[in-house]
């Protein structure tokens, strides 16, 4: 008798867990990532190079300067800034809506004030004609009051404050020493008042001379002539 063969079932395989999915999106920001990333840390070494280079640039060039001319940057600098400082202070306010003061541009108040010590204006015309006189200074610091006009069709500021105590024992050095932080270079006279006079490589010019006890300071916008300096002056009264 014959034997039948039955075939034999095949083991039934063991399921395995599939390997776990990435989204694409998640792929995507991995690309983009590491693309970037050696640009970014490129531009980075860039400008740490740039920035050692530069210091190692002005360290030498601070190095090779004399005592008095590191001061004479020192004040030039300082200068540049109370110009900046002053001018957005001025300029930059809104009209006035209030006999209390104006406002800048960032909110802060720049208080309307009657000067306690006699001022200087052009023959004839009196500070409302200008807005009032504007406190520039701080309010621990001695009282500087400014005033807008206009000469020659160009913007200016005069300020206007009692000459510093400590210019008195030698005013005329002390107003030169101020003048030279102003960048002033040259002078001219009128009517026995020597004016010192600066002008920046863009134009704006800054004036500084004593008058009537004041220590004034005129600041343009652009170039005015001398001539027109001296008229305007001279109306100061």
């Amino acid at each position: 008798m014959s034997q039948i063969f039955t075939p034999r079932t095949p083991p039934t395989p063991t399921p395995t867990s599939s390997p776990p999915q990435t989204s694409p999106r998640s792929v995507t920001r991995k690309t983009v990532w590491q693309t970037w990333k050696p640009r970014i840390a490129q531009a980075v070494q860039l400008l740490l190079r740039g920035a050692r280079t530069l210091t190692r640039s002005v360290t030498r060039y601070v190095r090779g300067l004399s005592r008095t001319q590191r001061y004479q940057h020192m004040a030039i600098v300082l200068g540049v800034f109370l110009l900046i400082v002053l001018f957005n202070l001025i300029f930059s306010r809104h009209p006035a809506t209030t006999t209390q003061g104006s406002e800048t541009a960032n909110g802060a108040q720049l208080p309307k004030e009657t000067p306690s010590f006699s001022t200087i204006l052009p023959s004839g015309a009196s500070a409302s004609k200008y807005g009032g006189w504007t406190r520039v200074s701080p309010s621990d610091r001695n009282a500087v009051y400014a005033y807008t006009d206009t000469l020659a069709e160009v913007a200016i500021i005069v300020s206007e404050q009692p000459i510093p105590d400590s210019f008195k024992s030698d005013q005329t050095g002390s107003i030169q020493k101020l003048a030279e932080s102003y960048s002033a270079d040259r002078t001219f006279d009128t009517d026995g008042t020597t004016v010192y006079i600066g002008k920046s490589s863009k134009g704006p010019q800054s004036l500084i001379f004593t008058e009537h006890g004041l220590l004034v300071l005129i600041k343009s916008s652009s170039t005015v002539s001398d001539d027109q300096w001296k008229t305007y002056i001279k109306s100061l009264r």
